[in-house]
């Protein structure tokens, strides 16, 4: 099976949704085919790479081009997923609150299978 997880910021950021992420796609990458999509909106000031292995896993990064207060969006993730989604048997959403979230949801709701876990940003 192919698995695409989309996370809003870098998975070896030091959070708990990322890590999340990461150990999710680690031991999925045992059995399948697993990508990671995310973006740069909490670390601008890491050295930009688009395509990386982690521990086995293809992570697609896009650029972050606006904060909107923790929001985000990113032009280049809308591109990629629009050009990648037919590649995968099941995407994974994580996070909640963040324009990746959103914009995935609205965009795959009736593509593809979808699983999405809400942690991450809290509001008061």
């Amino acid at each position: 099976m192919k698995i695409l997880h989309i996370s809003s910021s870098r998975i070896t950021y030091p959070g708990g949704g990322e890590k999340i992420v990461l150990d999710m796609a680690r031991e999925s990458s045992k059995r399948h085919d697993v990508t990671v999509l995310q973006t740069t909106i909490n670390e601008d000031d890491v050295p930009f790479k688009k395509e990386d292995v982690i521990d086995g896993i293809k992570v697609i990064t896009c650029k972050n081009d606006r904060w909107l207060g923790g929001f985000g969006y990113s032009k280049g993730f809308k591109k990629v997923l629009k050009n990648i989604w037919k590649d995968y048997d099941v995407v994974h959403i994580h996070g909640h609150g963040r324009f990746t979230s959103f914009f995935a949801f609205q965009f795959l709701k009736d593509k593809l299978p979808i699983v999405y876990t809400p942690h991450g940003l809290s509001y008061k």
